[in-house]
């Protein structure tokens, strides 16, 4: 009898070291969200020059999704912005750990980049001394109490969603098709040449010089009744001079329609710095709010029809990290100086949307910085893989990050956790156009492939 408890008792002490795991502790999540539409009369930035707002078509929004299990928390933010640089995201971040209890672990800073936004802080964001070497190098001013107030509410709803998160019993994954509303908006030329938007029915062009990703997932979450749909396409449909969130807002509102009022919708812009909603080959297309609406209806309507299908069920497993990535910028030639030292003299296309950017030639060869850091994260839902990279990404390099990912499937999204301009790939900068340009690329050819090795080894990391 003793020896038959004693082995009892060993049996009970070495259990937990054997075959047989400890039960997962359960998923928590939650949504909050916070406008953050700006005052009327501020800069609207997405293009070369200064647009106050007019007017407000549909507001401008902060939304947290806010997941935690165990010791691992992240509040993934969705801001209605162009864009956001390092500096604002630490703001945020420190608001958020001043006031969330508990305060997340990890705080991810995603914008959707809307082009008809408010304006966001500018100093650094280029380079730390570009308005020393050009004054006037970005249009339009930045409203630093509205700044101050997205800081605020943003880290509010972060808080609130931390204090509000209850147990999610079922996240499934379900993946859907749209391939009408995105397009590849880099061309090959008769001449050989690469050009971007090179304009509608243009005898010139001999075809795209790559593909989009059509592919839409939506995460599900049952029990807390939250949608999170990530898609790749530019936010630039609306235009003119009202705030606008362009088409993710109609796509949450249609979703909304479809699913039921009680659910929120977040939307997560994955890599598409080379993707935009213009379709050459239409010459009656007109952007707008009205496309702006018929392309986020769209997307939700392929959102619903993924939806209506089984899915997969994700295992309730979190877990994220992020790392920092030396990025080293660009030098233009002495050629290139000279030219663009001319153009500006002379007024010869000093700002060529296609061609050589003068002042941002002459900043990249006149500052004093050599190299930035930027924040790369990934993350496991499941069998799910996110990755984040701080900038305007290229979807081939979001193809490399997949193939090298152990989580199928793998979704990068752009623009978390920093600003830092347009990623090409190494095939991209060699065919130029406007994101190859030293105004959109200040940062070597292999950045966005030194970026990927660092995705894809983070999720190697999470397995």
């Amino acid at each position: 009898m003793r020896a038959l408890l004693l082995l009892t008792v060993i049996a009970g002490v070495l259990a937990p070291l054997g075959g047989t795991s400890m039960a997962a502790p359960p998923l928590l999540a939650a949504y909050e969200e916070a406008d953050i539409t700006p005052p009327l009369g501020g800069s609207m930035p997405g293009y070369f020059k200064d647009r106050q707002a007019e007017g407000v078509l549909d507001p401008l929004k902060a939304k947290v999704l806010y997941l935690r299990q165990g010791d691992e928390s992240l509040a993934l933010v969705s801001c209605d912005l162009i864009g956001m640089g390092e500096p604002l995201v630490k703001r945020i971040r420190e608001e958020v750990a001043r006031t969330a209890r508990p305060a997340p672990k990890q705080v991810w800073v995603h914008c959707t980049h809307t082009h008809t936004g408010g304006m966001p802080p500018r100093a650094g964001s280029f380079t730390s001394d570009t308005e020393e070497i050009y004054p006037e190098f970005y249009p339009g001013k930045v409203d630093e109490a509205w700044i101050g107030e997205v800081v605020r509410k943003t880290a509010g709803a972060v808080a609130r969603a931390a204090a509000e998160a209850a147990e999610e019993r079922r996240v499934s994954l379900h993946e859907g098709r749209e391939a009408t509303v995105a397009h590849y908006r880099r061309f090959i030329m008769k001449d050989g040449r690469v050009r971007t938007n090179p304009g509608r029915n243009n005898p010139e062009v001999v075809r795209p010089a790559g593909e989009i990703d059509p592919r839409l997932h939506v995460l599900r979450f049952e029990s807390r009744k939250i949608a999170t749909v990530i898609y790749g396409l530019h936010p630039d449909c609306v235009g003119g001079s009202r705030y606008s969130a362009d088409y993710p807002a109609h796509l949450s509102e249609a979703l909304r329609e479809g699913l039921g009022a009680e659910w929120k919708v977040l939307f997560l812009n994955a890599a598409c710095g080379n993707i935009n909603h213009v379709n050459i080959a239409d010459a009656g297309q007109k952007s707008g709010p009205d496309e702006s609406r018929r392309i986020g209806r769209r997307l939700a309507e392929a959102a619903l029809e993924a939806l209506r299908g089984e899915g997969t069920v994700l295992p309730a497993r979190l877990e994220a990290r992020s790392e920092r990535v030396v990025s080293r910028l660009r030098r233009p030639t002495p050629a290139e100086v000279e030219d663009a030292e001319e153009r500006l003299r002379t007024g010869r296309d000093p700002f060529a949307f296609n061609g050589l950017f003068a002042p941002a030639a002459l900043v990249l060869a006149r500052t004093r910085d050599r190299e930035h850091e930027a924040e790369v994260g990934a993350l496991r839902l499941g069998t799910f893989g996110l990755a984040t990279v701080p900038g305007e990404y290229f979807v081939e390099l979001a193809r490399e990050i997949e193939a090298g990912s152990p989580f199928r499937p793998t979704r990068v999204l752009g623009l978390t956790n920093g600003s830092m301009g347009y990623i090409p790939h190494r095939k991209g900068y060699e065919e130029g156009g406007y994101e190859a340009g030293y105004r959109s690329a200040r940062y070597e050819p292999d950045t966005g492939h030194r970026w990927a090795a660092a995705a894809t080894g983070l999720l190697k990391k999470l397995q």
